[in-house]
């Protein structure tokens, strides 16, 4: 790739993966600490954390079609505005169940838009070794977001601010307009895909082995993640964790997942990707379902670092490996199939979580996700698992 092209489209795509998680995570722990202020349950804090991916499930097939057949510009730009809205709603205008639903909806549509334009863009960048290159730092700069985010919860009690998470929604406005100028430029200089003459079949994309559980197992571990910052909280508040130690813990959470992502390709060299990402759902599965278990905050941190450590890992097996499997046709479909699996499991997770509380308390819900990640690991197709 040409210096120029770098400066012009490269930069904004990994500085938009950046900033777009500041906005969306920022924005979702602070209405997880709002609801909790207004009198909402555990459980309605659930349904919110489904809302963020209820709406994307309907969405994100078509923007795979789209992107493949305009490009990812216009995507691109109409994710950063609904970021920028959902983010701007809960602080200006009273805190209600209403406000805190239209605001997740808008945060899930606007970070679905972008991460499926950027994938796709990135998949028409270069080839090999400058292609995943570019994959690896996208997701290592959304770790650094991810970590960013969390940190800011920290800072704020640091300062000895009254209520720490009133900090993060002005934060994440004025990093949405940034979101928005990035957003502008990459528009301006997005390729265009090669012209079809017609769509790649769905059924051609999903029959390719191992695509199918690369998507499932992928969507546990994603919506695992989500889970652990919108529902950390709760979980803390229960056990009288400080807020500011949650934002540690957090951070650390955040942090392993890039150590993850920066040493991926080393380790998974060594190890061979399928069999990285097999081990690293069984690890996040022993660790989840440990969390049931009442502990002590400092142990807590440490497992939920090492649970970071594997999840990214396997999330960045499952980006890669569909990458390398996806038709050549239907890159940005397939990324943006994928995409819509996670969004269900990000929806269908926290709702089947919530069954769970009642006879587990809220330690049930990170027993839930263990749970289903240990059951899914087993199923390695075949096809995959002679493959490095």
């Amino acid at each position: 790739m040409k210096r120029g092209r770098v400066l012009k489209l490269a930069i904004p795509i990994l500085a938009s993966g950046f900033t777009g998680q500041i906005v969306g995570l920022s924005s979702r722990i602070a209405i997880g600490y709002e609801a909790i202020e207004i009198g909402l349950s555990a459980t309605m804090v659930l349904v919110l954390t489904a809302t963020f991916s209820f709406l994307p499930i309907f969405l994100t097939l078509q923007i795979g079609r789209f992107t493949d057949r305009n490009g990812a510009g216009p995507v691109v730009m109409a994710g950063a505005c609904s970021l920028f809205l959902g983010a701007a709603l809960p602080l200006i205008l009273a805190p209600s169940l209403g406000i805190f639903l239209l605001a997740m909806s808008l945060l899930g549509i606007g970070q679905t838009f972008q991460i499926a334009a950027l994938q796709a863009e990135i998949s028409l960048i270069g080839r090999g070794r400058q292609r995943d290159s570019m994959i690896g730092g996208f997701m290592v700069y959304q770790s650094l977001g991810q970590v960013l985010a969390p940190l800011l919860l920290t800072a704020a009690s640091f300062f000895l601010v009254p209520k720490p998470h009133v900090v993060l929604l002005p934060a994440a406005v004025i990093i949405g307009l940034l979101q928005l100028v990035l957003a502008v430029q990459i528009s301006r200089h997005a390729r265009q895909p090669t012209t079809q003459a017609a769509p790649v079949p769905i059924g051609e994309i999903v029959s390719t082995s191992g695509i199918v559980w690369l998507a499932v197992s992928g969507s546990l571990c994603v919506a695992t993640q989500e889970m652990t910052y919108m529902f950390l909280p709760i979980v803390a508040t229960e056990r009288s964790i400080d807020p500011a130690f949650v934002g540690i813990m957090l951070g650390a959470f955040s942090i392993m997942q890039l150590l993850a992502r920066a040493v991926y390709a080393r380790v998974s060299g060594a190890m061979g990707r399928e069999r990285l990402m097999t081990r690293s759902l069984l690890v996040s599965a022993a660790i989840f379902c440990s969390f049931a278990i009442p502990m002590g905050a400092n142990l807590m941190a440490v497992l939920l670092a090492f649970a970071g450590l594997s999840l990214g890992f396997a999330v960045t097996c499952s980006v890669s490996l569909t990458m390398q499997l996806a038709p050549v046709r239907a890159k940005g479909t397939t990324l943006s199939l994928r995409l819509a699996v996670n969004r269900t499991g990000q929806f269908a997770m926290p709702l089947v979580s919530a069954l769970a509380t009642p006879w587990f308390g809220v330690g049930g819900v990170f027993l839930t996700c263990g749970v289903v990640i240990g059951i899914c690991a087993p199923f390695l197709p075949a096809g995959l698992r002679n493959r490095r």
